[in-house]
């Protein structure tokens, strides 16, 4: 359902299949070599900068706690 979509990312199983498929979203192309999906990604990413740093922040610093770092 589209309004599960905003807590997506916030389960692990989606975050691995993106953690795992990032290079290949980045540099899937067209038949005329056009990329697909990496240009929608870094314009969300450039629109919500600040929110995905704020995010990933606080994922690091959860793997950082847990080596005890």
């Amino acid at each position: 359902k589209d309004s599960e979509l905003v807590g997506l990312m916030d389960r692990d199983d989606s975050r691995q299949v993106m953690h795992i498929t990032y290079g290949l979203l980045l540099k899937a192309k067209d038949d005329s070599g056009k990329a697909l999906f990496r240009d929608e990604i870094y314009a969300t990413l450039n629109t919500y900068e600040k929110d995905y740093r704020d995010v990933l922040k606080k994922h690091i610093g959860r793997h950082l706690e847990a080596l005890g770092l």
